[in-house]
């Protein structure tokens, strides 16, 4: 489901029974964490404290020169189709990044 369009509680609460279960399926600990759909619009800030505190680290899909968001909590990440052409795939991997946010 989508974190943004469950009440706050029910937001936490789907957040840690994912990583429970996968912990419990992997026998080892859920380090990572990544949004569904991935965007600003589908995550809501305040359920920063608790992927913050429950995750080594938390990674959105919000395309940006930065390589940081939500002041600095969360990582930005972009991706790579196999079907790119070869400038596509070196002009995300190689472009200069900005400061932080």
């Amino acid at each position: 489901p989508n974190p943004a369009e469950l009440p706050h509680c029910d937001a936490e609460k789907q957040v840690r029974d994912s990583a429970d279960e996968l912990e419990r399926r992997l026998s080892r600990p859920c380090r990572w964490f990544a949004w569904p759909f991935g965007t600003a619009a589908h995550f809501p800030e305040a359920l920063l404290p608790e992927t913050t505190t429950r995750f080594d680290g938390v990674f959105s899909a919000i395309r940006s020169k930065r390589q940081f968001a939500y002041g600095q909590q969360v990582i930005n990440r972009d991706h790579f189709e196999p079907s790119w052409p070869t400038s596509h795939v070196r002009y995300f991997a190689f472009r200069p990044t900005g400061p932080a946010a």
